[in-house]
């Protein structure tokens, strides 16, 4: 045995290399020098970080190594319990902006790659991704990231960039046309038709509303009546179970006391209409609200008069009290 502190000269340690040269141990002395080393730390590597040029080679030497299912299960294993290196660390807003500039153009690595996941493994993930729960700090610094102006600004540049591309437009096109091509899919743009509410609301129908809301009157404001599939209608005032109030202007619906059925008003519904084609449509859309058993009264932009005249609308509303209590 050699002495502490002994050293071998150049000379030796060299034919001491030579003789080794090509000498395999058998896997038995694998083993056992395996053994031996395990758990004990490596004076020669300590405080040594290897240059740039070794890790190279030892990426390249890994590469395509596959890992057998024993080998996968003892990492797993090792690394169950075990933190993350950055769990508790806060990154500096320059390695942020490091990171976001260096993956700024580069593809996704799952990007084109279909089949990678078995079913079961998928399954797991999502039952593991459904338990978890972000924190109510976490959800909080989410909202703040995603609500800043700047973020958003770059939501909207982005997705209005991705919709005008032809291919994104064309692919909407044929989904839009395969959805209501079918008679489900017209069936659901009826529907949506029917449940659109009127926004525009003239001062009479707002004083009319005012006094129902003054007097405890329950109401609903242009509730979707459907009379036939492509038929449907909107009371400007519904008073369940069945009062309908519609207060309809002279111009806009042709009152018969001013307009003459062949007279033609300009500016209508985005044209000139025969006074007589407002009046018989109207007429039909009350005989359709009759049929279904709704009383209506019908009030006219004229009764209300003027704010200066108080005691035209004071007639207006004996009028509504008279038929509620019809």
């Amino acid at each position: 045995m050699p002495k502490k502190g002994f050293k071998h000269t150049e000379e030796t340690k060299r034919k001491i290399s030579e003789a080794g040269k090509g000498r395999t141990p058998s896997k038995e002395t694998r083993m056992k020098l395996s053994e031996a080393k395990k758990g004990k730390p490596r004076p020669d590597l300590i405080g040594k970080i290897k240059s740039e040029e070794t890790r190279r080679k030892i990426s390249e030497g890994n590469k395509g190594k596959p890992k057998s299912e024993e080998h996968r299960r003892k990492l797993s294993e090792a690394a169950k319990g075990r933190p993350g290196p950055n769990k508790g660390k806060k990154m500096s807003e320059e390695s942020k902006m490091k990171i976001s500039k260096a993956n700024k153009g580069r593809p996704s690595p799952m990007k084109g790659k279909t089949g990678r996941y078995s079913e079961e493994s998928l399954m797991k993930m999502s039952k593991s991704a459904t338990a978890r729960r972000d924190s109510q700090e976490t959800k909080k610094i989410k909202s703040i990231a995603h609500n800043k102006p700047e973020t958003l600004e770059l939501s909207r540049l982005k997705g209005v960039e991705v919709q005008s591309r032809p291919e994104v437009k064309a692919k909407h096109r044929k989904s839009l046309q395969i959805v209501y091509g079918t008679p489900k899919g017209k069936e659901m743009q009826r529907q949506r038709r029917y449940q659109q509410k009127s926004t525009q609301e003239s001062r009479n129908e707002r004083l009319v509303q005012q006094y129902l809301k003054e007097n405890n009157i329950d109401f609903q404001k242009h509730h979707t009546l459907k009379f036939t599939k492509t038929t449907w209608h909107q009371p400007d005032v519904l008073i369940p179970p069945n009062k309908i109030i519609e207060v309809n202007g002279d111009r806009y619906h042709a009152n018969p006391a001013n307009y003459a059925p062949d007279d033609v008003i300009a500016g209508i519904r985005n044209s000139s209409v025969r006074a007589g084609d407002i009046q018989e449509h109207d007429k039909r859309i009350l005989n359709l609200m009759r049929k279904q058993g709704y009383d209506i009264l019908v009030l006219w932009e004229h009764e209300f008069g003027s704010r200066s005249k108080p005691k035209m609308m004071k007639k207006v509303i004996e009028k509504i009290t008279a038929f509620l209590k019809d």
